[in-house]
């Protein structure tokens, strides 16, 4: 995951900072609506 690697992190210590966070990383594809979704959460928490 190549934010993890701008992070200076291994994929678990990002994936548990997200999870800390709120956030749930998925496999898979989402639906448009469910990516904005998680795009303006995470704009929230980066603000």
């Amino acid at each position: 995951m190549q934010a993890a690697e701008i992070a200076g992190l291994n994929i678990i210590q990002f994936r548990g900072i997200l999870s800390d966070r709120g956030l749930v990383t998925e496999v898979g594809s989402n639906s448009v609506e469910e990516l904005d979704k998680n795009v303006k959460k995470l704009k929230k928490l980066f603000k």
